[in-house]
């Protein structure tokens, strides 16, 4: 007998200061489901409490958040769904530095004004 495996979202990139506070919502599809997230597909899960039409994982000095792909998966009568993924990328950047996208765009602008 073959099983199915669960189908895998692909990660919604969040890019964040590493001082910002983490929130990463799950839509909640089920109110009979017990959702859960785990890291970088390890076994270790965090329990996801339901508030409203979302659960939340919180960083906190409990549970630091590191860069790294994070999932939610929903599991009702034996049943499991990854409901969402997020990959964490720290921006190493002060705010107001300008990144090399931006830099760019910028020169190509003024390149072009130049010709007007």
């Amino acid at each position: 007998m073959q099983y199915l495996q669960p189908q895998r979202t692909s990660p919604r990139e969040v890019i964040l200061d590493s001082d910002s506070p983490i929130l990463l919502p799950c839509p909640v599809r089920s109110h009979h489901a017990v959702y859960t997230w785990e890291k970088d597909n390890c076994i270790k899960s965090y329990t996801c409490p339901v508030t409203g039409e979302s659960c939340l994982l919180v960083s906190t000095e409990d549970l630091p958040m590191d860069p790294g792909v994070f999932r939610c998966s929903a599991l009702e009568d034996g049943f499991r769904e990854e409901i969402v993924s997020y990959r964490l990328v720290f921006n190493s950047a002060p705010l107001w530095a300008p990144s090399a996208a931006l830099a760019a765009l910028c020169t190509a602008l003024g390149s072009a004004l130049m010709w007007v």
